[in-house]
């Protein structure tokens, strides 16, 4: 990327966390103030020490002085200062004195400067004259001691030197003994001048050190400097929230958005959700007046078209995710809920064992379901061109083209193999999509043009990953800022080794926080390999208005107890519809022991107050005399599936209703909802 681009992505960060960093910049001034405005003043003392140097040279004496100076400034705090202090200072120990005092030389003189700091100005005055007068006694009792020790050797010294030029000064000296007598003579000489000089070091020892002035202390306290902290600690924390916030950014590697999936993973992203708290059931988006989830049911929109249009014809989906709580359930109804306006008949599959929810969307009871009637698909053999569509028929929604298979109570049969429900579910599939691969099954219709697979997780156990074996694509959806790109490259990778590839992905609970990262090793990639795929949304949308219009009940939704009025909706399937959603208990679909007819002569008709579906049980047909004439007439029957969705049904069946006695076409009228409207009303 550019530096601009970097630049501009600094720039969001900061801005996007700007609260956090003016709040922690608040937070930090506000406690230096605080604690600066709470803590005890501190005075500062100073008092002036003048070294006059004791040798009387003139050679480089202003050097020497300074060297001296600066030799004198160190120990001052030395412990045998400070300690010699303390006794003159009331409750200071020797750790306290050492913090509170130093020293310095001043430039190019011959003074130095000791400084004392207190809690009060009397303590700050006490403080500095004690360390200053120790000081100046402790070093002229050390220099007057070593002048003194000098002193006595050279006064040795000379003393010896005397008696041996006395002696020589006896004897007869030859020229050798008076070369060394002059020698001898000159060290004397030396010695007593060297005497005399340190004589003179000896009296003026005292004025070594000395104290110009008195001891001065500041009016106002030195410490704390609030200004000066308060300015410090904002600029510190300024400092350390911006490196933690991009650090933080550098270091956060969730997916956040769409585009996330596709730089990290590289995989397709059918759009991306927003975020609503106050959604707490997907059955909220089939409520059409809600108006403020319109952005929502927008965007499941755009999910469904970009569907579509990277859909090549797959007949089983799975929908899963990587984490609980991510959105799949509901992304499973809406994206059925779109494609069954564009025609396609869906056949929607709770396979959440242990936690279903997709009859809660839909408001329809669990009493039955996929544990309890997914069984009845291993005798469809018997009635092939009946049992299957009379079977899917007590699934049918209150929307057209879509059926709902609940998970139905989880407390039947617990031990239930998963091998025996997958092997059914292959069953279910192969009945429902035409894909018989006997000759004997090829003239039967197909009644489902996708199955949709709501499972949990990939890690919640073998159910998910069994459900491949049934399924011929994958739909991931994914929570925003939950998922790591590497757990969502091994979800993919397993699902293609599986041979159920991602067809693509949906982003949930995106929220307008959220936002992609700043990628430095991948270079933007063009947008033309992505519209290739996948066509813009407003284009999208445009194309999806000039759809045919597909009218979807406006009233009731699944949460209202009255009945709707469907007849404007075209199907490709005559089943019966749902028209009200009292829950009681289903009737089986068909008798475990169920007699191979070789001619179908009577039927029975049961009806079932499950939300007025209507379950055909056909163990053999023994029609009267005059209602079956020949073979045409029953193949009119079978082929009467075919017609326009049945309209609500009289309430005259809702009891078991036998046909015996009735013709055939009576029967049919009941089967196939076709009544005047005085026999509905």
């Amino acid at each position: 990327m550019s530096l601009h681009a970097t630049l501009r992505h600094y720039a969001w960060v900061i801005r996007h966390h700007s609260i956090q960093i003016l709040s922690c910049i608040t937070l930090c001034t506000s406690l230096t103030y605080v604690v600066s405005v709470y803590l005890p003043p501190t005075y500062q003392a100073s008092i002036l020490v003048k070294v006059t140097p004791l040798s009387t040279n003139t050679g480089d004496s202003s050097t020497n002085v300074q060297i001296q100076t600066a030799d004198y400034a160190q120990l001052v705090t030395s412990p045998d200062v400070l300690q010699a202090a303390t006794k003159t200072v009331s409750r200071t120990s020797v750790d306290q004195l050492n913090g509170a005092i130093s020293s310095s030389p001043i430039d190019q003189t011959q003074f130095l400067m000791i400084y004392a700091r207190g809690n009060s100005i009397h303590q700050a005055l006490e403080r500095v004259n004690a360390v200053a007068n120790s000081f100046i006694h402790i070093q002229i009792t050390k220099e007057g001691t070593q002048l003194q020790v000098t002193l006595a050797h050279i006064s040795q010294e000379i003393t010896n030197t005397r008696q041996q030029l006395a002696i020589h000064s006896k004897q007869t000296a030859t020229t050798q003994q008076k070369s060394s007598l002059d020698s001898e003579q000159s060290h004397y000489s030396q010695l007593q001048l060297e005497y005399n000089q340190l004589q003179f070091e000896n009296l003026h020892v005292p004025e070594l050190l000395s104290l110009p002035r008195a001891a001065s202390a500041t009016q106002q306290p030195i410490a704390p400097d609030i200004q000066h902290n308060t300015l410090l600690a904002a600029a510190i924390s300024l400092a350390l929230t911006l490196l933690l916030t991009l650090l933080w950014d550098w270091l956060h590697t969730a997916i956040q958005t769409a585009e996330d999936i596709y730089q990290q993973v590289d995989l397709a992203s059918l759009g991306q959700i927003p975020y609503r708290r106050s959604l707490t059931q997907g059955a909220q988006l089939l409520d059409f007046s809600l108006e403020k989830l319109e952005d929502i049911r927008t965007a499941y929109t755009v999910m469904g078209i970009r569907f579509q249009v990277l859909h090549k014809g797959q007949s089983a989906l799975l929908c899963t995710s990587l984490q609980r709580k991510s959105g799949t359930t509901t992304t499973a109804s809406q994206l059925a809920v779109h494609l069954t306006q564009t025609g396609m008949r869906v056949l929607l599959v709770d396979m959440h064992i242990q936690q279903p929810a997709l009859h809660t969307i839909f408001n329809l009871p669990d009493t039955y379901g996929l544990t309890t009637s997914l069984s009845d698909v291993r005798h469809f053999d018997k009635q092939p061109a009946l049992y299957p569509a009379a079977w899917l028929a007590q699934w049918k929604t209150y929307l057209p083209n879509l059926w709902l298979l609940p998970c139905g109570p989880t407390c039947v049969e617990p031990d239930l193999p998963a091998s025996n429900l997958i092997s059914d579910l292959v069953q279910l599939k192969e009945w429902l999509l035409g894909q018989h691969n006997s000759d004997s099954y090829s003239s039967l219709p197909q009644l489902i043009d996708l199955i949709i697979f709501d499972a949990g997780p990939l890690d919640t156990g073998s159910m998910t990953h069994m459900l491949t074996t049934v399924a011929d694509a994958s739909l991931l959806t994914i929570a925003a800022n939950t998922t790591q790109p590497e757990e969502l490259q091994h979800a993919s990778q397993t699902l293609q080794q599986l041979e159920t590839p991602v067809i693509g992905t949906v982003l949930t609970k995106h929220k307008s926080r959220h936002r992609s990262y700043f990628y430095v090793k991948k270079q933007q990639r063009q947008q033309t390999e992505i519209q290739g795929t996948l066509p813009e949304t407003s284009q999208m949308l445009a194309d999806h208005i000039s759809l045919p219009p597909m009218e979807l009940p406006e009233t009731p939704p699944p949460w209202h107890n009255s009945s709707l009025s469907i007849t404007s909706v075209q199907t490709r399937l005559t089943l019966p519809t749902a028209q009200n959603t009292t829950a009681h208990q289903f009737q089986s679909l068909m008798s475990r022991e169920v007699p191979e007819p070789e001619e179908p002569t009577t039927g029975e008709y049961i009806h079932t107050e499950r939300a007025e579906h209507a379950t055909l049980r056909i163990p053999s047909m023994q029609l009267e005399e005059e209602t079956l004439e020949d073979d045409e007439t029953v193949r009119n029957f079978q082929t009467s599936l075919e017609l326009p969705i049945m309209k609500k049904l009289p309430t005259h069946t809702s009891h078991t209703a036998r046909t015996r006695g009735s013709s055939l076409q009576q029967f049919k009228q009941t089967y196939t909802g076709e009544h005047s409207r005085e026999q509905l009303t």
